[in-house]
């Protein structure tokens, strides 16, 4: 793509946040679908779609659209953070713990490097790992880009078993 290109979807992407920012979600939401058709493969779009949802407390589909944007970048440290902070908000926090560990890995900013850390070590105190220990565990092993199914299958096995996808 050229200059030109990249500084229309950065100008976008900013508008994006600046409606997030107001809680204008709807037209939030209508810009990302927008943009999504500009291009479906950046990673941001799943990132702000997945906050919108999140502000929207539609958190079964923000965990779907997280994880579909997982799906091709496993790394992505927003797709992480996000997670993490659902898995938190939704109360499963095994899994937010997980998550934050996970963003932690690959972030890059030291501010947030520390909130982070602070986030696992509150959750941590409040988490009791006997429950973690006790849960039967199961894998899903999958090819990469072959499990749009898998997602909702996970979520619904993780209040009674510790999950694990591998690719």
């Amino acid at each position: 793509m050229n200059i030109e290109t990249e500084l229309i979807k950065k100008e976008i992407r900013e508008n994006i946040r600046i409606l997030i920012n107001d809680k204008k979600l709807r037209e939030a939401m209508n810009l990302i679908e927008e943009y999504a058709k500009i291009d479906s493969e950046d990673i941001e779009v799943y990132s702000m779609k997945s906050i919108v949802l999140i502000l929207q407390d539609n958190m079964d589909e923000a965990e779907k659209i997280i994880n579909k944007g997982l799906s091709i970048d496993a790394e992505n440290f927003d797709l992480n953070y996000n997670l993490a902070y659902l898995y938190e908000k939704m109360g499963k926090l095994s899994y937010a713990l997980k998550c934050y560990k996970k963003a932690l890995e690959n972030c890059n900013d030291e501010e947030s490097k520390a909130n982070i850390k602070n986030y696992i070590e509150t959750i941590s105190a409040e988490y009791s790992f006997a429950d973690m220990k006790d849960r039967k565990k199961i894998a899903f092993f999958v090819k990469q880009g072959m499990d749009s199914f898998l997602g909702e299958i996970i979520s619904r096995l993780e209040d009674e078993y510790e999950t694990k996808k591998l690719l």
